[in-house]
């Protein structure tokens, strides 16, 4: 199979996997899905040490930025632990790490090209599709 067929198809499986557990009130679901995906990524990966060390910093990149923004009010999730407000959810935590998956895979072309990284970077941070993810969680109830 394709690597960044693969990858793609992984992302967006996990993504739903995720959303949709959190929303339907299974926030375990999703990073169950998410475990599975990660394992099958790296025993096909070329770098596998370097992908877990992106995985990993993106786990606690994304609890820490997760955190903070749900700590400020900024964002809730209706399926978090009440009890710890400032602490983002297990099956975002998940969706970072997916998202890890593609620096070395899916996303690897735009290595070469850091003109192009840097404007898609731009174009998503200036257009509002830079929310598209958010409001599909809010959509889905999650």
């Amino acid at each position: 199979m394709n690597k960044t067929f693969f990858n793609i198809t992984g992302m967006q499986i996990g993504w739903f996997a995720c959303a949709l557990g959190a929303a339907d009130g299974y926030p375990w679901a999703g990073p169950v899905v998410v475990a599975l995906y990660l394992t099958l990524f790296l025993f096909q990966s070329s770098v596998p040490r370097q992908d877990v060390r992106f995985m990993l910093l993106a786990a606690l990149s994304g609890a820490i930025i997760d955190g903070l923004l749900r700590g400020s009010g900024f964002i809730s999730y209706q399926s978090a632990v009440p009890a710890i407000d400032w602490l983002a959810p297990v099956w975002i935590i998940a969706m970072w790490m997916l998202f890890a998956t593609t620096f070395n895979a899916s996303l690897r072309w735009l290595r070469e090209r850091p003109l192009s990284a840097l404007l898609l970077g731009l174009l998503f941070i200036q257009h509002p599709a830079s929310s598209i993810q958010i409001k599909k969680n809010g959509r889905l109830g999650a």
